[in-house]
């Protein structure tokens, strides 16, 4: 099996699936959630939860959208935590606020 997808991106260097699975993962435990209570929440599996914020996963968007909903959280605020430079150093920090 390759290290590479068909368009040459390494499976090392997934910096998109890698920020979503930190942005998950800071809204999760700001809402002091365990993985299994989110799964719960969001009716998906707790080993799912935690592959998506390994990167390990590739959800669909009405995966996230359950979690989204199960945290609480809209898109919008989500998508500030995806914005360039969110790194894994900053998944305690709260996504950047606008204006």
């Amino acid at each position: 099996m390759s290290n590479r997808y068909a368009w040459g991106v390494s499976r090392r260097s997934r910096p998109t699936l890698r920020t979503l699975g930190v942005t998950l993962r800071h809204f999760r435990k700001e809402r002091g959630l365990s993985q299994d209570r989110l799964a719960n929440l969001a009716g998906v599996d707790r080993a799912y939860v935690g592959g998506i914020e390994r990167a390990e996963r590739h959800p669909t968007w009405e995966v996230i959208e359950r979690l989204l909903a199960a945290l609480d959280v809209g898109w919008t605020d989500f998508g500030r935590g995806l914005q360039p430079g969110t790194s894994e150093r900053g998944a305690d920090r709260p996504p950047r606020a606008q204006g």
